[in-house]
């Protein structure tokens, strides 16, 4: 199963990288490029006589109505773009914010692209990436077992020791169901166990929210926990917050196309 998560894992990386390649490298340029494009359109639409009290000619209505089509999917294409280049550099490690102005442009040319300071705000600074807070949080666990071993004493310790012996023995007599074994284990045993199942697939967050989860419930929270947990939220919320504006941009360019079907080919 390792072996095969492997292979789809870099199945998944390579798609991205090809993805990423075929975005534009520069988003002030690409952004350079779009504005030319709406003034060329805008001054093209400026030289068509104002109407009066009667309509425009039908040939005029529809050069007005293609060019604004073309505008609004201009729009949402260059909006759907920025989506997929800062997603592709959340996942590749390469850095989202660059982005950012470009967002910020669209959104004052019209497009809706949501909260562009939200996301602003996540980026800056930048959480770790979810394999790296799953590998922090091990090293975290450590320490902190460490720290009640040396806290608990010899004495403790070797009848904790005991106990476990006599639990393990027992567990050989009457096996345990799996809902019994998590009863069994500790709050710092459960989310010891949430990291390292968490670095096994897990989806987009790697399975990062199942341990924040689990690191709830060690109470009081030890020294390094409280920090841990702040920035893999700000993960968390990061890639929700990049995942949302695919979404939208997606729903958008859908939306375009479904209300003027002879648009597709512009899309292309």
């Amino acid at each position: 199963q390792i072996a095969a998560l492997g292979t789809s894992q870099d199945g998944v990386v390579s798609r991205l990288a090809g993805l990423e390649a075929a975005l534009p490298q520069d988003p002030a340029e690409a952004l350079a490029a779009l504005t030319t494009r709406l003034d060329t359109l805008a001054a093209e639409m400026a030289a068509i006589p104002a109407a009066s009290d009667t309509a425009p000619p039908s040939s005029e209505a529809g050069l007005v109505e293609s060019g604004l089509v073309e505008s609004g999917l201009a729009l949402v294409q260059a909006g759907l773009g920025a989506a997929t280049a800062m997603n592709a550099a959340n996942l590749n490690g390469g850095d989202p914010a660059q982005w950012v102005p470009v967002l910020r442009e669209l959104a004052r040319t019209g497009l809706d692209v949501g909260d562009v300071e939200a996301i602003a705000a996540l980026l800056t600074p930048r959480p770790p990436a979810a394999a790296q807070l799953l590998a922090e949080g091990g090293d975290l666990v450590a320490v902190i077992q460490q720290d009640r071993d040396g806290d608990s004493g010899w004495w403790q310790n070797t009848t904790g020791r005991i106990a476990g012996f006599i639990r393990l023995r027992r567990s050989t007599d009457a096996p345990a169901t799996e809902e019994t074994a998590a009863q069994a284990a500790t709050p710092l045993e459960a989310f010891a166990g949430a990291l390292r199942s968490g670095g096994i697939g897990g989806g987009l967050g790697g399975g990062l929210g199942g341990a924040l989860a689990a690191s709830r419930a060690i109470t009081p929270p030890p020294a390094g926990l409280a920090d841990w947990q702040a920035q893999a939220q700000r993960r968390l919320d990061l890639d929700a917050a990049l995942v949302g504006l695919m979404v939208r941009m997606t729903a958008q360019m859908t939306a375009q196309i479904t209300a003027h079907p002879g648009a597709a080919g512009v899309a292309e």
